[in-house]
């Protein structure tokens, strides 16, 4: 697990066609009997770069071991793509001290469906997103249902659990007629990394520290940007408004020649050469702070988007509806296709323990 990027592993289901996979690495008469005989699961295993071809794992007998390509290993026969991803296999393997203290996934081992991904494997699939998602670096999930549960972290290390994996309870579900949306108590788990070498104490609390609601919404045609991004930040404290100016003041003598920042009636818009609007911001009722991205804060929204109201969350929130973001061209290509061919994806984050380096998340995921 050490070098691997992405890993899978799926239940043996007789009743369904022989995968692919299967097909192009086994002789065709072993393959249908092992899938119809078999039990448990099989997994398949990517390596540290993107373009690599996937490993095959399987738990297979003696009748296995003439299988080209492969090697026992443990409980499993291990089938490569070729020569040479089966010369990386064994010169990985001839290297015990680089798995010594590799991350490990528990729910590989189990019968049920299960995901493991490390930071390549993040960006391979998710692309230009990747720099938003810093705490899910590394993830190990299991499918009960339609639902994933596991954990992830930021950094290297350990990914099993020592107990049964706690299932926290329900969240209450935000709806919104928006194709994303986000809320919490904090966007400093996604965008502190991002943000936090630019930003001094106070405007981390106001940026980074406050209750939040982001919604993504199309834009109309005569707009240049697909779509637009919509913060409503709640923040903390008296002197947020006199933070935020101090922000501007240091905005206004880092912006590139090219960008103007024009401010009317209590607006402020960042505008290209072109005249378009880039960004833009204007506090609203009840000392919230509307920031867009893509737009101006001053266009009407879509009936029944409403950016004000929210709750203070305790992690993350999260309501999609991916095959309408996919519709637009706004997912990666590489993004798995059981998530882009949804209809709706609900999933909510929260920090682990006191002290604990992973984080807890439970998914769920509608599909027609």
């Amino acid at each position: 697990m050490s070098q691997a990027s992405l890993a899978q592993s799926l239940p043996i289901q007789p009743q369904q066609p022989l995968p692919r996979i299967w097909k192009q690495r086994l002789p065709p008469l072993l393959a249908m009997r092992l899938w119809r005989q078999g039990k448990g699961s099989w997994l398949q295993i990517w390596g540290p770069h993107a373009d690599s071809s996937p490993l095959l794992l399987l738990r297979a007998g003696k009748e296995a071991d003439t299988v080209p390509l492969s090697l026992r290993w443990g409980p499993y026969r291990v089938v490569a793509a070729d020569a040479l991803g089966l010369q990386s296999l064994l010169q990985s393997l001839r290297n015990p001290a680089q798995h010594r203290f590799g991350p490990r996934c528990a729910a590989l081992e189990s019968s049920d469906a299960a995901l493991f991904w490390s930071g390549s494997g993040l960006v391979a699939t998710t692309a230009n997103w990747s720099p938003f998602l810093m705490p899910l670096q590394q993830g190990c999930f299991q499918l009960q249902g339609m639902r994933w549960w596991g954990k992830t972290r930021g950094g290297d290390g350990v990914l099993r659990s020592t107990a049964p994996m706690a299932q926290p309870q329900e969240p209450v579900w935000p709806t919104s007629a928006a194709p994303l949306l986000l809320q919490g108590d904090s966007l400093a788990p996604l965008l502190g990394p991002l943000l936090e070498p630019l930003l001094d104490g106070a405007s981390k609390k106001l940026l980074l520290q406050s209750p939040f609601q982001l919604q993504l919404l199309f834009n109309p045609a005569n707009n240049p940007y697909q779509a637009s991004i919509w913060i409503s930040l709640q923040p903390q404290g008296k002197r947020a408004r006199q933070d935020f100016e101090r922000l501007l003041e240091r905005l206004k003598t880092q912006l590139p020649a090219e960008l103007q920042l024009k401010s009317r009636n209590g607006v402020s818009e960042l505008r290209n050469p072109k005249g378009w609007v880039q960004a833009g911001w204007r506090w609203q009722q009840n000392n919230k702070l509307l920031i867009v991205l893509g737009a101006s804060p001053n266009n009407q929204l879509a009936p029944g988007v409403v950016l004000s109201g929210f709750k203070q969350l305790s992690g993350l929130t999260l309501v999609a509806a991916p095959r309408l973001l996919d519709q637009r061209g706004l997912l990666p290509g590489d993004m798995p296709l059981v998530l882009k061919k949804s209809a709706l994806f609900k999933g909510h984050w929260r920090a682990g323990r006191a002290g604990a380096a992973a984080q807890v998340i439970g998914v769920s995921e509608t599909l027609d």
